[in-house]
């Protein structure tokens, strides 16, 4: 029983990672319809605050025409100083056929009042929030399965499918719905997020240590006890939300949010700086073999494109806004070049395949399309600053059927045969 159980819980962890990213949309999609304020927000616990969230697209109307900015943080709604059941105050408004709503807000240490207009959450908004993020945990998804699938019982595969799956949750948890803690499903989900992201850290450092040949150093106690802080954080980080939802804003619940984020927060940080210094420094080293220098090459450049994707949104949390736009383009999906680089040398270099499954022509095709619709969507709006709604969800679709099409042709074929040979 608990070797059968060893053998089947990752592919088990999977698709339970795939239902909640399914639960997630579906619950988003619910929204559909019902009054918001036209932005999306997260809470800040520890500080007693709601903010902006950076999910909210730049080009919706309550950044591009009324003026709000990532840094802000909410203080009342219609005289509300608690908001965690704004929910029922839009609906109230717009039920007396009010057209604004009144938000207290603070920037920059000064405090004012501004009125906004009602909307109504539409498909054009679920898709604008949904869409990127989607698309983004789907190519960590089927990559965490290509690599599973193509040895199950190796080391290396399994954690790197676990990492995959981590992030994959990380991106379609996040954002369950408009609003803010309320009913069960949103509930669920976000647990299921708050149980799963702090454990990316470590497994970061696990891959590290195994990629692209196991660390000669005794790295285990140091795993063991990342894993059990790991745990920690989460009993912290769940008890936290659980004790918000049921209205308990005491201090004991702020530290136990601080501690849940912040843990988190710095496990990843240091996760991530590992995985690198790793990295080079094993690519640094003279005796490694050239098959081991050639595989660590091709990781390094795709860590470049994640690099830089990672110094914007640094540069940008530097001044207290979370962003991952490049004058106006979308570089989220730059992030998918590093585990695509992996996923090669992998099943390249320590798999034997000569060339690639359909799986990971899915893949390569899927994040080819995001990327191109991005740029689409980029020069989109270049032409046309007003544009109410992205442009991304119809060209990525155009792309991603063009390029099934494409992948079945014989030039294709042959192209990525002689790069896996």
């Amino acid at each position: 029983m608990v070797a059968a159980w060893r053998r089947r819980w990752l592919p088990v962890f999977l698709s339970l990672i795939l239902i909640f990213g399914v639960l997630a949309a579906i619950s988003l999609a619910l929204d559909i319809g019902r009054p918001y304020g036209g932005f999306f927000t997260y809470n800040r616990v520890f500080v007693g605050q709601w903010m902006l969230d950076s999910a909210t697209p730049r080009w919706w109307p309550s950044i591009a025409r009324s003026g709000l900015t990532y840094t802000d943080h909410f203080l009342q709604l219609n005289g509300l100083p608690d908001a965690i059941n704004h929910s029922e105050m839009y609906a109230a408004a717009y039920a007396r056929g009010e057209s604004s709503f009144s938000l207290v807000i603070e920037r920059d240490q000064v405090v004012f009042e501004q009125r906004l207009p009602l909307a109504l959450f539409s498909l054009a908004d679920f898709l604008d929030l949904k869409i990127p993020a989607f698309i983004t945990g789907l190519g960590f998804w089927l990559l965490a399965v290509v690599i599973y699938h193509s040895r199950s019982t190796a080391t290396l595969n399994r954690v790197f499918a676990v990492t995959c799956g981590l992030i994959a949750s990380y991106q379609w948890m996040l954002h369950p719905t408009v609003f803010n803690g309320i009913g069960l499903l949103d509930h669920v989900i976000q647990m299921a997020w708050t149980v799963t992201v702090p454990f990316l850290g470590v497994t970061f450092f696990h891959c590290a240590t195994l990629f692209p040949t196991p660390s000669r150093l005794n790295v285990r106690p140091a795993l063991i006890g990342w894993y059990a802080l790991s745990a920690l954080v989460v009993a912290g980080y769940a008890l936290s939300r659980w004790l918000v939802w049921s209205q308990d804003t005491s201090p004991f619940v702020a530290q136990l949010d601080v501690i849940g984020f912040r843990g988190s927060t710095v496990s990843i940080g240091l996760g991530v700086i590992l995985m690198i210094v790793r990295l080079v420094t094993a690519f640094a080293r003279e005796r490694s073999s050239p098959r081991v220098r050639r595989q660590l090459m091709i990781v390094l450049i795709g860590l470049t494109f994640t690099t830089l994707v990672t110094a914007i949104a640094v540069y940008a949390a530097l001044g207290g806004v979370t962003d991952y736009f490049s004058t106006g383009l979308d570089l989220r999906y730059l992030y998918l070049v590093l585990p695509l680089a992996i996923a090669y040398t992998i099943v390249r270099y320590q798999t034997f395949r000569s060339e690639p499954s359909p799986l990971f022509v899915a893949v390569v095709i899927l994040i080819s399309s995001a990327m191109l619709a991005s740029v689409g969507d980029w020069l989109a709006r270049l032409l046309e600053p007003q544009l109410p709604h992205s442009m991304f969800t119809p060209i990525f679709f155009v792309a991603l059927i063009a390029g099934g099409f494409w992948s079945s042709q014989g030039l294709f074929q042959r192209a990525l045969r002689r790069v896996f040979h």
